[in-house]
């Protein structure tokens, strides 16, 4: 039954890989972090309301970097 449950897994993915565009980040600042935001379309509901969900994700800190790149 695992292997089953694999391969609609893996279908579903396959499917909504062409159905759902690729998100776009967005970098934004908030008390002086950064975060990357982005809108992650889903399937549309019985109702054809589309699903969205804001997909946000911490920026790499750049200790290395210095303060001056931005």
């Amino acid at each position: 039954m695992k292997e089953k449950t694999a391969v609609v897994g893996g279908t579903v993915e396959a499917i909504m890989h062409h159905l759902a565009p690729a998100p776009k980040p967005s970098l934004a600042r908030f008390n002086g972090v950064k975060i990357f935001a982005s809108w992650q379309s889903g399937l549309e509901t019985l109702s054809d309301h589309g699903q969205s969900k804001l997909h946000l994700q911490l920026a790499p800190s750049g200790h290395g970097q210095s303060q001056g790149s931005n």
